[in-house]
């Protein structure tokens, strides 16, 4: 993937990036990416206890460094899971993380009769953003690439097409009836 940028390339020593440094020095990359699980739990009857153990499961899932939180909103409707990855918001390892998490979602919606898992948050959002523009690169650069070959084949017409010299000229004025130049006079006469 084409890993957008996190707080690491910002400028040195500038706040977002000690920030960035001192959170990675004591706690390790992954706590600058932390990821969001979502899910629905209405059909729940015991939304902290699956809230917990699901939470426990997601810890198992390997590239997880620590689950931070795991709770129900007020309403009991939707619970949210913060977990750590153990690597940074670049690193291959994290999304391969995010995959990995959406392959379990069926089994562990399935398991504690929940739906919707979803992981979110601002890495999981760069983690697609990323790959959805390099998925576009390649189509993108062949496009680029078949049109500029095309173009400079022998015989080619494409740059006679767009030349000043062949291109429309503006309809050349006319004298309108009043005696003054016009360009949208008729081309009759009477």
């Amino acid at each position: 993937t084409l890993g957008l940028p996190d707080n690491a390339a910002a400028e040195p020593g500038s706040g977002p990036r000690v920030t960035y440094d001192l959170i990675s020095r004591d706690y390790g990359d992954g706590f600058n990416a932390p990821l969001l699980v979502t899910v629905d739990i209405i059909r729940t009857l015991d939304p902290i206890g699956v809230m917990k153990d699901l939470g426990a499961d997601l810890g198992e899932i390997d590239g997880v460094r620590a689950i931070a939180l795991t709770t129900p909103n007020r309403k009991a409707d939707l619970g949210v899971v913060q977990l750590i990855p153990e690597k940074g918001q670049t690193d291959p390892a994290t999304s391969e993380l995010v995959q990995a998490i959406r392959d379990a979602a069926p089994g562990l919606e399935q398991k504690y009769d929940v739906t919707d898992l979803v992981v979110t948050g601002q890495t999981a959002a760069t983690i697609d953003i990323s790959q959805r523009l390099a998925d576009a690169l390649l189509p993108f650069a062949l496009v680029v690439m078949i049109v500029n070959v095309r173009c400079h084949a022998p015989g080619s017409r494409c740059h006679d097409s767009y030349s000043p010299a062949n291109s429309r000229r503006p309809p050349s004025p006319r004298w309108n009836q009043t005696g003054r130049r016009s360009v949208f006079a008729p081309t009759h006469s009477k």
